[in-house]
């Protein structure tokens, strides 16, 4: 109970974990940077048309050789539009300081009606403030048409990428310059409410993240709105009066709603966005402005449904990880992962909706491979525990096999056998007949490992028993034949040789079901006892094996091998084969160093190159 109570805790742990990532933005930085890319890969957005920005750019500061620019060039700029139609004049220049031109630039105006003043907060805490940075002295201020704040959020990278609709300040709220103009336009008297993610006045209803608008920048400076130099207008409208040549179509201001900025390079006016790392303050107000003309804002999804989707994503992973083999796993994974970033993508672009894209992404990636990780320490455990048991197996089957002397009769006996895996099919065994004879069997189950290993017992076990019944080797075949295709009712079938060594007369009986020949070298002259009719144990049921006899006479050897001996292979996959076998066997030598020399013949030819089956060897040599 504890144990699982303690994974019921773990789980919900790590589901509060990765909704708390999610819902806290602990990524921030990464997803603002991901933010930035979507917008940068996005085509151009189209400006509204009703926008102009008039720019002091460095051509103005030229050819007027002054800055601050005296307050009559605005008086100048005003008549100019006044007489163009302007429908709005919006400046982003903090008027705090009075003037002697102030009169003139306040009756300027006025008549106008039509002109909105910026003011600036010191915020202390999102749309808070500490106390007013700037204001337009008194005499300007009550000759607006209105005043608005222009303060923006800057995020830790130093990029703008949303701005306070509401400032608080002393108990009272005061809107941006852009709505309060937008305001204007449209004539709007309703009460500005903020209600958690929104910021509504009447039937408009504007989203908002972190008590701020996220800007929907159109483009690129200079790409979305049309410009017109502070310099040309005033100086064009001057020739214009006095009947000169001017390249300024003042008609193509009527009814605009004109922006007055700084954008000369090296003022503080110029600060860094998504798409760029120098743009104008000028172009945020007029980005924003166009975002309320077209009502196209761009919405940051809510933490608690990004918070959703991070837990899906652990589930959907998962049971994918869980479920599927790993390549199909990790293509699925991959395919995800995709799918989820042009979905993404296609919603930032198409719907203006703005989802967690890092994080997703990396929850996948560390979901993926945690539950890999999982799968890879259980299988290891789990081969752990079965090469513990095929290590015990290995030792059961060994001491399955005979522990000869090296003599027996008047014959010196070598004996060897690896196996492949841990448990192998090879097998071979050793019987005393009454005392005077010895059963000499040797055996290669089709297959490897432990069914191999279990079918190799049984075979070892009816050698055992049916010696008492018979001590002719094709009939002992013949039984136990017919036992392994009744009663093992598998594709499994044993290629075996039997031979009966008769201690009295030195005779030797063979006999043979599918196994390989068995070499007889008499005065060094070898025989090659082949049994090609044989068809392996457990095959075919009734089989006749045929016993072929031969008398052994002092210094004859008798050597008994498994395919696993001429079939080894080395690093080319090229086969050890009988040849190489017969040229490592020398019958002048003990029945042990025979052995030994067949074995390093086998490790040279095959160094490197790891073992393809088991192997099994037995010598017999007469005194």
């Amino acid at each position: 109970m504890k144990a699982k109570a303690a994974r019921y805790f773990f789980l919900f742990f790590l589901v509060c974990a990765v909704f708390s990532f999610a819902y806290f933005n602990i990524f921030r930085n990464q997803e603002l940077a991901l933010y930035d890319l979507r917008m940068q890969l996005r085509l151009p957005q189209a400006g509204s048309s009703d926008i102009v920005i008039i720019e002091i750019d460095d051509n103005t500061l030229k050819k007027l050789k002054a800055w601050p620019l005296p307050r009559y060039f605005y008086t100048a700029l005003l008549k100019v539009l006044q007489y163009a139609q302007a429908r709005q004049v919006i400046f982003d220049i903090l008027f705090p300081e009075s003037s002697p031109d102030d009169k003139d630039f306040a009756g300027a105006m006025k008549k106008s009606g039509n002109v909105y003043l910026p003011w600036a907060f010191r915020l202390k805490k999102r749309n808070i403030a500490a106390g007013v940075a700037a204001q337009p002295n008194l005499l300007l201020k009550n000759a607006a048409k209105g005043i608005g704040q222009i303060n923006t959020f800057v995020d830790p990278d130093g990029k703008i990428r949303r701005l306070p609709l509401l400032v608080k300040y002393k108990g009272k709220e005061y809107l941006h310059i852009i709505l309060k103009s937008f305001f204007g336009l449209k004539k709007i008297n309703f009460d500005v409410i903020q209600h958690h993610n929104w910021l509504k006045a009447g039937p408009l209803a504007i989203p908002l993240y972190k008590n701020g608008v996220v800007i929907n920048y159109a483009g690129k400076w200079g790409e979305a709105f049309k410009h017109y130099s502070f310099y040309n207008i005033i100086h064009d409208f001057s020739n214009y009066v006095n009947g000169k040549p001017e390249s300024t179509d003042f008609s193509s201001l009527k009814n605009k709603i004109c922006i007055v900025g700084v954008t000369a390079v090296g003022t503080p006016d110029i600060k860094p966005i998504p798409l760029q790392p120098e743009y104008p303050a000028v172009g945020i107000l007029a980005n924003l402005y166009s975002s309320f003309l077209r009502r196209d804002f761009i919405y940051r999804l809510h933490p608690f449904y990004n918070g959703l989707i991070a837990l899906a994503i652990v589930i959907i992973i998962c049971i994918a990880a869980f479920k599927m083999r790993t390549i199909p796993g990790f293509i699925f994974s991959l395919s995800f992962i995709i799918a989820y970033s042009l979905l993404n993508y296609i919603l930032f672009v198409v719907l203006k909706i703005w989802v967690d894209l890092f994080y997703p992404l990396l929850l996948s990636a560390l979901t993926y491979f945690t539950v890999v990780l999982i799968r890879w320490v259980k299988d290891v455990h789990k081969r752990m525990l079965l090469d513990k048991e095929l290590a015990v197996a290995k030792r059961i089957q060994e001491s399955c096999l005979p522990k000869v002397p090296e003599h027996i009769f008047d014959l010196e006996i070598s004996s060897f056998m690896k196996t492949a895996k841990e448990v192998g099919g090879d097998l071979y065994d050793f019987l005393n007949i009454r005392n005077r004879k010895l059963g000499i069997l040797i055996g290669d189950v089709a297959g490897k490992g432990v069914p191999a290993a279990l079918v190799m017992a049984k075979a070892l076990s009816l050698s055992k028993i049916y010696i008492k019944d018979t001590e002719d080797p094709g009939q002992l075949l013949s039984l136990m034949n017919d036992e392994i295709k009744n009663e093992i009712k598998t594709s499994f079938f044993i290629t075996a040789s039997f031979l009966i060594y008769d201690s009295q007369d030195s005779k030797l009986y063979i006999s043979s079901a599918g196994h390989m020949p068995t070499f007889l070298y008499k005065k060094n002259k070898l025989e090659e006892i082949d049994f090609s009719e044989g068809a392996p144990l457990g095959l075919l049921s009734n089989q006749h094996f045929l016993v072929k006899e031969r008398v052994l006479e002092a210094g004859d050897v008798v050597v008994l091998y498994s395919d696993g001996v001429t079939e080894a292979k080395n690093i080319k996959r090229e086969d050890f084969d009988s040849q190489r076998l017969k040229d490592a066997i020398n019958p002048a030598y003990s029945a042990k160093d025979i052995t030994k020399s067949i074995l390093e013949a086998i490790d040279k030819f095959t160094a490197g190159a790891p073992q393809s089956d088991d192997i099994t060897i037995i010598v017999i040599k007469k005194h």
